[in-house]
């Protein structure tokens, strides 16, 4: 089953990057929560690329040096600049991720 964010489809989770295309879209960083919800979202973007992004050694270690758990990849890939920029915006609003 894909997850959908916003009533958009997302693929995923994909636990490495390497299993991404190297194609715009959006992207969703989560990983497990042990509170109320299954699940927590520790950043959201958009990018020309994202295999390229989040497999950027800077940005990972940062995730992972403030979380514990297995970081999980949830994509949307976009071609539509405008899209991807108002997804973005609109998940950073509605989850508010921590990083």
């Amino acid at each position: 089953m894909e997850p959908i964010i916003l009533n958009k489809k997302f693929q995923g989770p994909f636990l490495n990057c390497e299993d991404l295309e190297s194609k715009p879209g959006v992207y969703v960083v989560i990983c497990d929560s042990f509170g109320m919800t299954p699940f927590r979202v520790l950043d959201a973007g958009e990018s020309d690329n994202v295999r390229k992004v989040l497999g950027t050694t800077k940005k990972r270690n940062y995730w992972k040096k403030n979380n514990v758990a297995e970081l999980k990849f949830l994509v949307r890939y976009e071609q539509n600049d405008d899209a991807r920029i108002e997804l973005n915006k609109e998940i950073k609003k509605q989850f508010q991720p921590s990083a």
